[in-house]
């Protein structure tokens, strides 16, 4: 497959999470303000949240894997971090769902809010939103953190992509804990 044909898949699949995102944020303040529930939501992310999430992390993990191993995208350390915060998650999702243990929401939940912090200090340094120092993680002479690699829709890069799962993430753990 074309790498670009590739990275415009990913990119409508990061826009369509933006969309489920911000609609269950609305649900969220509606839920708030009405005291109503709207059972398809809570059923679909409340109960199943956990595989959902560890089925969005698989994809992610095979799209990044992809991307370093067969396109020979390099990623850079702030990738890596932000890696090192996500695929464990994965593994804790898919064994909480066996062993039926909520508690790994509260696991997902912190390890998600570091890859958050991560990933939206490297996308205000790539789109340089603020006047941060340029964080010195070159690992090879194509990874340099600032680089933009994949650009969709204008915004959509890689730590765009990792923000916007993270922010999922969040967002199911506040469901479910609103729901306990």
């Amino acid at each position: 497959m074309n790498i670009y044909l590739f990275q415009h898949i990913i990119g409508i699949s990061v826009l369509i999470l933006q969309i489920i995102i911000t609609i269950l944020i609305v649900y969220l303040i509606y839920k708030k303000i009405t005291k109503k529930k709207i059972f398809f939501l809570e059923n679909t992310f409340s109960k199943n949240g956990m595989l959902v999430v560890g089925f969005s992390i698989l994809l992610s993990f095979i799209s990044s894997m992809i991307f370093s191993d067969i396109y020979g995208i390099e990623a850079c350390k702030l990738c890596w971090l932000q890696r090192v915060t996500m695929y464990p998650q994965m593994l804790i999702m898919f064994i909480a769902v066996i062993r039926k243990d909520i508690n790994a929401w509260l696991y997902s939940f912190w390890l998600s809010l570091i890859g958050l912090l991560l990933a939206l200090y490297q996308t205000i340094e790539q789109f340089r939103l603020v006047a941060i120092p340029e964080t010195k993680c070159v690992i090879g002479p194509d990874s340099a953190c600032s680089q933009i690699h994949m650009l969709e829709f204008g915004y959509i890069t890689f730590p765009v992509a990792s923000l916007t799962i993270f922010i999922f993430i969040i967002t199911l753990y506040i469901i479910r804990r609103k729901n306990i």
